[in-house]
Order: structure tokens, then sequence, then C-alpha cells
């Protein structure tokens, strides 16, 4: 017994179109106009940075600076700027409520270029941590 069976065309171009939604979300395509650096390199001891307050600090040539954290060396509860370059960049508040940490990470990617001029402003204890990484 020889049996036949016929789809449905309308059958046919539902499951087209879902297989190819399904293959276009799992696609990995990156994000157009990203603005993040992607720094896949696990930084040595000698490439960490600490930028005091009063002491700016240049990016030297060939490399990036990724910032890691930004905050107050006496727990004391204020606020913290980085200027990039004359530039107020970043700004984190610290001490309220109830005084959690002086010190707050800094978004993944937050990155600055080779030939920068960093400060950090508000107190004199006031300190912006990263590392330096290939350009």
């Amino acid at each position: 017994m020889q049996r036949s069976f016929s789809i449905h065309p309308g059958s046919l171009l539902a499951g087209v179109l879902l297989t190819g939604l399904a293959l276009l979300s799992m696609s990995q395509t990156p994000v157009l106009n990203a603005r993040t650096v992607n720094v896949q390199y696990l930084p040595d001891p000698r490439d960490y940075v600490q930028i005091k307050f009063g002491f700016p600090y240049t990016v030297p040539a060939g490399k990036i600076l990724v910032v890691t954290a930004l905050g107050n060396t006496d727990g004391s509860g204020s606020f913290n700027s980085l200027k990039v370059d004359g530039v107020p960049e970043l700004t984190a508040i610290h001490g309220y409520p109830q005084n959690p940490p002086s010190i707050a990470p800094v978004a993944t990617g937050f990155s600055i270029p080779a030939g920068s001029v960093v400060e950090v402003d508000s107190t004199s204890t006031a300190r912006a941590w990263g590392y330096l990484a290939p350009q």
C-alpha cells in the first residue's frame, strides 16, 4: 500500500520563515556603532596603574589604559571624577546611604587611548585604578 502526502504551501512558508528566524536569532553579529574596545589581555602586575589626585597621568604610546575602579583611599563619603584631557568622563559618588564602600567599579570596557592625559579630581585621597593593555 503506497501512501502519498502533500504539504500545504502556507505550512511550508511558515516553516521556512520560522527556521530563518531561529537561525538569525542564533547569529552572533557585533553591535553596530559599538564604542567599547574588547581587550583580550591578562595584565602583568607591572601594567597596573594607580592615578592619584594632583598627579596627572599620560597614557604611554602604543598602550590603552583600561580603568577598573574610581574611589577614595580613606573611606570617606564624597564624589570623585575622572577627567580625560580636561573633560570629565566618569563620576563616582561614595558614602551614601549608610557608608557603602568608597571604591566603585567602572563599567567593563572603559578605556582611554594613548597620549591622553588622565587626572582624578575632588579630594586629596581620590584615586583611579586600572591597567595598561597593548593597543
